[in-house]
């Protein structure tokens, strides 16, 4: 079992729509926001305005690899939709951990969070033109359609490639990197199981509580789309399937090697998380109410 050392950088590598979001805010609290690097687009938002979805790739890596040596010394995580080898940036030894999922389920949370999210740049065109699931997978408006997850773990630029201009070979290469450089490598379909398995690993010395974030809402199960659609779905994802399960059967190895107090810690967490996110709802109702009772400012 790989054991994170202190002087490692935890790199989380954050495929979208596999519940980053939720161990981006987990992580977050675990070290403090103050030791946390991200290259989110949204936080580089002014910078990389204009600029297509590489150009704006190569300027992140740019600019942490000029960041000042004590900024990436003093980090104790980094996270963002980076392709494998970002870490190379950052100058520092790193550990990398991920969370995969099911590929079709993926491209359903994809297409629906579009579909709910106006401010997402490919909403107007998805919704202007009406695109069913089918039409949004053949558009070719997306590369997160086609086999994104093993994009993302093949190579630094590979996750911008189109349908068509990569083949088999990204596949191994991203088996040869989680093999070799991913202390864990989680599942969406068994989030739990995959904290725990980081809290053991990383010695995580809090409950990682959490409250599911940015999680799209009112969307169908797979079982419930046309069989046709569904299809579709699998022969773009055929890569991101393969991979998928490789990493389950990855994933119950490492599950399969931990003692038998595994379990118990487990259920012990589902329990306290169940109060954690009901506390947090009430205090977040709570908090909503307040501000409706708050007078409206009014700019001058």
């Amino acid at each position: 079992m790989i054991v994170q050392e202190p002087e490692k950088l935890i790199f989380f590598l954050h495929i979208p729509k596999a519940a980053g979001s939720t161990l981006s805010q987990i992580l977050r609290r675990q070290y403090g926001a103050a030791r946390v690097l991200d290259s989110y687009p949204a936080t580089f938002r002014k910078k990389i305005h204009g600029k297509n979805a590489l150009e704006s790739a190569r300027w992140r890596y740019d600019y942490f690899a000029a960041l000042p040596e004590a900024n990436k010394r003093n980090a104790d995580v980094f996270m963002g939709h980076e392709g494998f080898g970002f870490h190379r940036a950052l100058e520092r030894p790193c550990t990398y951990i991920t969370i995969l999922r099911d590929p079709v389920d993926r491209v359903l949370s994809h297409y629906y969070y579009i579909r709910q999210n106006q401010k997402n740049r490919m909403h107007e065109a998805v919704m202007d033109d009406n695109m069913d699931l089918a039409e949004f997978v053949s558009s070719g408006i997306s590369n997160e359609v086609d086999n994104s997850q093993t994009k993302f773990l093949a190579g630094l630029e590979t996750p911008y490639l189109k349908a068509g201009e990569y083949g088999d070979e990204i596949l191994q290469m991203a088996r040869q990197n989680l093999r070799t450089h991913f202390a864990v490598v989680g599942l969406t379909e068994r989030f739990d199981e995959s904290l725990i398995l980081l809290k053991r690993t990383l010695g995580w010395q809090h409950w990682p509580f959490y409250v599911p974030a940015n999680v799209t809402r009112k969307r169908p199960h797979h079982q419930q789309i046309a069989r046709e659609t569904r299809e579709l779905i699998q022969e773009a994802n055929r890569l991101d399937s393969a991979l998928y399960q490789f990493a389950q059967a990855q994933f119950e190895a490492r599950r399969q090697q931990q003692d038998s107090s595994f379990q118990k810690e487990l259920e012990t967490f589902q329990r306290l998380n169940k109060a954690y996110a009901l506390w947090s709802s009430s205090i977040s109702a709570l908090r909503s109410s307040v501000r409706r009772l708050l007078p409206v400012r009014r700019e001058t």
